[in-house]
């Protein structure tokens, strides 16, 4: 039985062969038949929430600390197969088992991901024509609004985790700066005034992090340099839209991988994943106000100069260079070492050793 949480209610659903008494008995799950509305295949559970305490409030004892996606674990507890736990969300571009994520049919091609992966939650578009063999590794909630109806779910556990207190708290070290009870710092590392390291960070050995930097929702290598005001780790910018027109926030659950002998510029913002991880491999150097959108990746000694913005999902080659305020369009692709010209902006991927240059840019010739 597959417990997750819409509005303010609590739901439950039965995956494919695990009938029980929860509504409608022989209601199908692990998937549904794609004419039926969502609220035709779950049914709704009266159980408030409360905030001191939601797993209690729901007498759900089988909802316990999930992974480091903050999300808290849904489990099937229909006693009738081995138990599988909903650990966390995924993008369905990179799926990974026992999490929960959405496709539209946009990116209907991406549920080719899934057959490598088991036991997911999938928010999916009204009408998508879903393989057999999906349907069973699976379970699918099928809706016009998957995304707005993912971004409930997200958010609800989001904020049971923050109501439930109990957490760690914050160190005032003597540099002045605040630190996380949780965080690990490596050796030699110098961390000037007002800067603040957040719960479950690590920052590797001879880190330089100037004054007013903020640090989340990250791993970070050895010989790291945050020049001032940098942010590591903030939410990114994903909206959904339900049937009401109204804009919602699809929380931003993942995290950021940075890598050995990584620069963040002055004022430089990069954001965690939405549901992966945002990765900056070694060498990577960005100048200042750069902003690298969520679930981003830019692969080694990619250098990236002021003022540049690169969309969510996008990825920057090994050796690539993008010029001062170049933009870059979300979810494509710069090949490795391939060259974009000061104020460039680059709305279809490039390949490798390239120079493009304009708006929108064009190829000019091949790099020397």
């Amino acid at each position: 039985m597959w417990y997750f949480i819409s509005g303010e209610s609590l739901y439950c659903r039965i995956p494919e062969g695990r009938v029980r008494d929860c509504g409608q008995k022989g209601m199908r799950g692990g998937g549904m038949n794609k004419n039926k509305n969502i609220n035709q295949d779950i049914r709704h559970v009266s159980m408030r929430l409360d905030s001191s305490d939601p797993c209690r409030a729901a007498s759900l004892p089988q909802c316990g600390p999930g992974t480091d996606t903050g999300i808290p674990a849904l489990r099937d507890v229909s006693g009738t197969g081995p138990e599988e736990t909903i650990q966390g969300v995924s993008y369905i571009g990179a799926p990974r088992s026992r999490t929960a994520m959405y496709v539209t049919a946009k990116v209907s091609h991406l549920l080719a991901n899934l057959e490598s992966v088991r036991h997911c939650l999938i928010f999916a578009e009204k009408g998508m024509d879903v393989a057999d063999s999906l349907m069973e590794r699976h379970s699918f909630l099928f809706s016009e609004f998957p995304q707005a109806d993912y971004a409930r779910y997200a958010s609800r556990f989001e904020q049971m985790k923050r109501r439930a207190g109990g957490g760690p708290g914050y160190i005032q070290a003597q540099g002045g700066y605040y630190v996380s009870e949780t965080a690990r710092i490596g050796r030699d590392a110098y961390i000037e005034p007002g800067c603040l390291i957040g719960h479950d960070v690590s920052i590797g050995d001879r880190a330089v992090i100037l004054a007013g930097s903020v640090i989340r929702h990250a791993s970070v290598g050895d010989d790291f340099l945050c020049n001032e005001y940098a942010v590591i780790g903030a939410n990114g910018f994903t909206m959904a839209e339900d049937a009401g027109g109204n804009r919602i926030r699809i929380p931003s659950l993942g995290r950021v991988r940075i890598g050995n002998r990584v620069e963040a510029g002055v004022h430089s913002n990069i954001s965690r994943g939405s549901a992966g991880d945002t990765v900056l491999e070694d060498g990577v150097k960005l100048d200042a106000f750069v902003h690298i959108g969520h679930d981003v990746h830019v692969m080694s000694h990619a250098q990236v100069t002021a003022g540049v913005v690169v969309g969510g999902y996008a990825v920057v080659g090994e050796g690539a260079f993008l010029g001062i305020n170049a933009s870059v369009r979300n979810r494509i692709s710069i090949g490795d070492h391939a060259t974009a010209g000061m104020g460039a902006v680059i709305t279809k991927s490039v390949p490798p050793d390239s120079v493009s240059a304009g708006n929108p840019a064009s190829r000019l010739k091949r790099s020397i």
